[in-house]
C-alpha cells in the first residue's frame, strides 16, 4: 500500500509542478493579455493552485522524501527532534495533498460564486505552509527545509497580492470574511490534528 501511494505521489507531484503548473501560468497570461475572461480574484485563485504544483515539486521531487524525512526528524508540535511513532506516511501525503487540490480548483471554480473559499484557503496554507517553513521550523532547524523558497519567493507574496486585492476591491461580504476566515482556522485545526495524532508520541 505504501509502495502504490508512493508511486501515485511521485507521478502527481512530477506532472503537477513540472506540467500542469507552467502550463497553467501560461494560460493565465494569455487571458490576462487577450481574452480578459477571468476576474483578477479569480485569476489570483488560479495562480495560487500553479503555485501549489510548484511548491509540492520542491517539497518532494526536487527534494526526494526531502520534505518527509525532515518533517519525521523535527516535530512540528514539539519545537525539538524526537523519534515518531509513525512517520508521516505516503498515504497521508497523498491525502492532505489531494484535498488542498481540491479545495484550491474549487476556490478558483466558484470564485465569484463563493469568494470566500479562495480566503479559507489562503488562511489555512499561510498557517500551514507560510508560518510553518518560515518561523515553526526554523525554531527547530536553522537552515533551508524543503518548501522553503517556494513559500518565500511564490506564495507570501501572493498571499499578499490576494488580501490586498480582496480587500481594495470590496471581494467579500461581512459575512463572506466570517465564513472564510472561520472555515480557514476550522482546517487549520483539524489537518494539523490530524497529522500531530500521526506523528507524535
Amino acid at each position: 500500500m505504501a509502495s502504490k501511494f508512493s508511486k501515485i505521489n511521485t507521478l502527481w507531484q512530477a506532472i503537477g509542478g513540472a506540467i500542469f503548473a507552467p502550463i497553467l501560468v501560461m494560460l493565465l497570461i494569455i487571458d490576462y493579455f487577450n481574452y480578459g475572461y477571468l476576474s483578477g480574484y479569480q485569476s489570483l485563485l488560479w495562480l495560487n493552485l500553479a503555485f501549489l504544483f510548484f511548491h509540492e515539486l520542491e517539497d518532494y521531487i526536487l527534494n526526494p522524501n526531502g520534505f518527509k524525512r525532515f518533517f519525521n526528524s523535527y516535530s512540528v508540535f514539539a519545537i525539538k527532534p524526537h523519534k515518531t511513532n509513525e512517520p508521516l506516511s505516503e498515504k497521508v501525503i497523498f491525502t492532505v495533498n489531494a484535498l488542498a487540490w481540491a479545495w484550491a480548483i474549487l476556490a478558483a471554480v466558484f470564485a465569484k460564486q463563493l469568494p470566500w473559499l479562495g480566503i479559507s484557503f489562503l488562511i489555512t496554507n499561510s498557517l500551514i505552509n507560510c508560518f510553518s517553513h518560515t518561523v515553526l521550523f526554523q525554531l527547530s532547524h536553522k537552515s533551508y527545509n524543503p518548501g522553503l523558497i517556494t513559500v518565500i519567493f511564490l506564495f507570501i507574496p501572493l498571499y499578499t497580492a490576494i488580501l490586498w486585492y480582496t480587500i481594495a476591491f470590496s471581494i467579500l461580504t461581512a459575512s463572506g470574511w466570517a465564513i472564510g476566515i472561520i472555515l480557514g482556522i476550522a482546517m487549520t485545526l483539524l489537518m494539523s490534528s490530524s497529522i500531530k495524532s500521526k506523528t507524535v508520541k
